[in-house]
């Protein structure tokens, strides 16, 4: 039983920290996959597992920030942002998605430009899925291959305890998020 249950929860927690990183936590996506990488150097899951079950995080992630772009109005302190995640897409069109998916730091407001704009979910999606299937694994993949390294690290720091408030601190912002979120949802 807990031969296949360990690797089990393994994958899911991949599943839902790259999610919640992809979505709410800005730049953090490759962290998560590196992690994933990690546990795959620990043997706690095997490699191809953990990287599908974080291309379906990172994904998940991404149509989150795509579908409240859909819904939402351009506030006037994205003006900067959202002017170059436009010119992004002016230059280079639904390339725009795969560049978004490598884009350490603009991958937000290119995939909520994506979805403000109205283009596709089918299509963002699927242009999305071909990027992450490439870079993905070779996040867990360098994850795996230095995880000696990040061992050390994790040592040096002591990333347990950082681990755990990390962790804590993202649930508290996905609560925060959601209860402001349905605070402006019209009452009816």
């Amino acid at each position: 039983m807990t031969g296949t249950l360990v690797p089990s929860l393994v994958v899911l927690v991949v599943l839902v920290a790259t999610g919640i990183a992809s979505a709410f936590v800005p730049s953090a996506s490759e962290l998560a996959l590196l992690g994933a990488g990690y546990l795959v150097y620990r043997d706690l899951g095997t490699a191809i597992p953990v990287s599908i079950a974080a291309i379906v995080g990172v994904l998940v992630g991404d149509v989150v920030v795509f579908r409240r772009g859909r819904g939402a109005s351009p506030l006037p302190s994205q003006g900067g942002r959202r002017a170059r995640a436009e010119a992004v897409f002016d230059r280079y069109g639904d390339a725009a998605i795969m560049i978004a998916r490598i884009a350490i730091g603009a991958r937000r407001d290119l995939f909520f430009q994506a979805g403000q704009s109205g283009r596709a979910l089918r299509r963002v999606v699927l242009l999305d899925a071909l990027a992450a299937s490439l870079h993905v694994p070779l996040f867990v993949t360098a994850g795996a291959w230095f995880g000696a390294e990040l061992e050390r690290v994790h040592v040096t720091f002591q990333l347990p305890r950082l681990s755990a408030i990390a962790a804590a601190l993202a649930v508290l912002g996905a609560v925060a998020l959601y209860r402001r979120i349905r605070a402006r949802a019209p009452k009816g």
